[in-house]
C-alpha cells in the first residue's frame, strides 16, 4: 500500500501509478499557481539584467562559432541556447542585429 500525503485527509491506495498521477498532478498545479508570476520582469530589474544577457550570448555565439561540435552536442540535448535566446527576444533584452547565431542552429518556437 501507498500512502498519499498529498490528500487532506492522507488516504490509502493500492496502485503505484494512481500515487504518481496525483503527485505529478499536484506538482504541475503547484508549478502553475506558485511559478506564473515569475513570468514578467520588473522594468528597474531589466536595466540590470542587459548586460548579464549580452555577455552570456556572446559565449554561446564563441561556443557556436568556434566549437560547432560540441554546440551542436550540447544543443541538441539540453536547448540551451535556443531558450535563452527565446527568453532574451521575449523581454527584448538586445536589439536584433545581435542576434548573430542562425534560427536554423536553434530550436525557436
Amino acid at each position: 500500500f501507498f500512502f498519499l500525503m498529498i490528500r487532506r485527509p492522507p488516504r490509502s491506495t493500492q496502485s503505484r501509478s494512481s500515487a504518481a498521477s496525483d503527485v505529478y498532478k499536484r506538482q504541475f498545479l503547484l508549478s502553475v499557481l506558485i511559478l506564473s508570476h515569475r513570468v514578467s520582469i520588473p522594468a528597474s530589474s531589466v536595466k540590470q539584467l542587459v548586460p548579464i544577457v549580452r555577455r552570456l550570448y556572446r559565449l554561446f555565439s564563441h561556443t557556436f562559432y568556434h566549437h560547432r561540435e560540441l554546440f551542436e552536442e550540447f544543443e541538441n540535448e539540453m536547448f540551451l541556447c535556443s531558450r535563452f535566446t527565446e527568453y532574451a527576444i521575449r523581454f527584448d533584452m538586445m536589439p536584433a542585429k545581435q542576434f548573430i547565431i542562425p534560427k536554423e542552429a536553434l530550436s525557436l518556437s
